[in-house]
């Protein structure tokens, strides 16, 4: 990609109610958006990330990693972000 612009676009669904994610990378590999590590990622924050399910109930977590060539506008990106949202409610 010498000389190349390219970019990489991390999307979370926000009906999760656990926002912002601590989103991190490592070097073999891992990207991960992390909706519980509130205590990991807040910045010395002691927020608990603790979630618990009732017996029956689901959680359904989302996200999109949307990776482009090219220099994109906030107005491409929020666009991306909307069909996203869009397609995540069809779901």
């Amino acid at each position: 990609m010498s000389g190349k612009a390219w970019g990489v676009v991390s999307m979370v669904d926000t009906d999760i109610g656990r926002l912002p994610a601590g989103l991190h990378a490592r070097d073999y590999g891992l990207v991960a958006a992390n909706p519980f590590g509130a205590g990991a990622f807040g910045g010395g924050e002691t927020k608990s990330g603790r979630f618990v399910l009732k017996q029956g109930e689901t959680l359904v977590l989302r996200y999109r990693i949307w990776t482009h060539s090219g220099k994109r506008s906030a107005k491409e990106l929020a666009a991306a972000f909307k069909v996203y949202v869009i397609q995540s409610e069809e779901m």
